[in-house]
């Protein structure tokens, strides 16, 4: 059995990370579908140029790069299923927006793409800003395991601010992966992706190289 893990990591906080993580052929098309909604929803924001934004901007805006960082999960999702089975099991944030609410069903994309980006008055750094939506506030993230039962992702047992409880039993008898680059010590899906080698000798490099299946 696997579990998919999906935390709320720094990996992401690295421009060169962010720009080879864009060019893995199931987060491009991830990134497509998400900006349609935005664009259909009025909100304006360049997603694939603000993920692949100097780090000065990118985490200028908590929210916006955990939304970001959302998405990207979603489509490293894709191509873990492609690659193999689903998981038997889902673990992640269920008291904000996060990829698990998608996958398990509690949310649509466009309903992701709603509470991301939720209008209110605007904090100072955006102030001068006129038509810039504000992203909901931050919150301490809950985690929750999810249960594949015939085709569905349902949560099982309670929510924990320590995924570390949540984690525990699972370890035992699962292969636990971390989506993404792995940290914590978990194993993450790219270095277990024997395709995406290609990802590691990209980093730190200023030009990146085209996607690869």
């Amino acid at each position: 059995m696997s579990t998919l893990v999906f935390d709320v990591h720094t990996s992401i906080h690295f421009q060169d990370v962010r720009m080879a993580l864009i060019r893995i052929p199931e987060v491009i098309q991830k990134i497509r579908e998400v900006q349609e909604i935005l664009d259909q929803s009025q909100v304006d924001m360049d997603l694939s140029n603000f993920i692949g934004s100097d780090d000065s901007v990118f985490l200028k805006h908590y929210r916006k790069k955990e939304f970001a960082g959302i998405v990207v999960q979603l489509g490293l999702f894709e191509r873990y299923k492609r690659k193999g089975d689903a998981p038997e099991n889902l673990v992640g944030v269920t008291n904000s927006i996060s990829a698990v609410r998608v996958l398990s069903g509690e949310i649509t994309l466009q309903q992701l793409v709603e509470e991301a980006f939720k209008k209110s008055a605007p904090k100072k750094d955006e102030a001068n800003l006129p038509g810039i939506p504000v992203l909901t506030g931050i919150q301490i993230p809950k985690f929750k395991q999810f249960k594949l039962v015939e085709g569905n992702y349902v949560p099982y047992g309670d929510e924990r601010v320590d995924l570390k409880n949540v984690l525990d039993p699972l370890e035992k008898q699962d292969l636990v992966y971390e989506v993404g680059l792995g940290s914590s010590g978990l194993k993450g899906t790219i270095e277990n992706d024997s395709q995406l080698s290609w990802f590691f000798d990209q980093l730190g490099r200023e030009n990146g190289v085209a996607a690869v299946n």
